[in-house]
């Protein structure tokens, strides 16, 4: 767990600069799934928001930023990234134990 300490800092460096010095850390998408979310809320579709083309499971993930915290889908996609990296981790270990066999 020790390797995942930089990243996992620097993500929610990320978050502060976002919410605090008010210039935009985060990717244009990360709005549209927002946007979308908001729009899921009311009680429409996430295609009603023009430019959304992504899965509509994506808006209703990010349901949270609406109702609980605006930063909700950050933390999620941060730790879905800590979670491939470790998956890929034991993938690669049993892969080259495969092979040294």
């Amino acid at each position: 767990m020790e390797k995942f300490k930089v990243p996992l800092k620097y993500s929610f460096k990320k978050i502060i600069i976002d919410y605090y010095f008010g210039i935009k850390y985060t990717d244009i998408d990360y709005g549209v799934y927002t946007d979308a979310a908001l729009i899921v809320s009311e009680g429409g579709t996430p295609y009603d928001r023009h430019t959304y083309r992504y899965t509509p499971l994506l808006a209703y993930m990010m349901l949270p930023n609406i109702y609980y915290y605006k930063s909700f889908g950050k933390i999620l996609f941060i730790l879905s990234d800590i979670l491939c990296g470790l998956l890929l981790s034991k993938i690669l270990k049993k892969w080259k134990n495969l092979n040294e066999k």
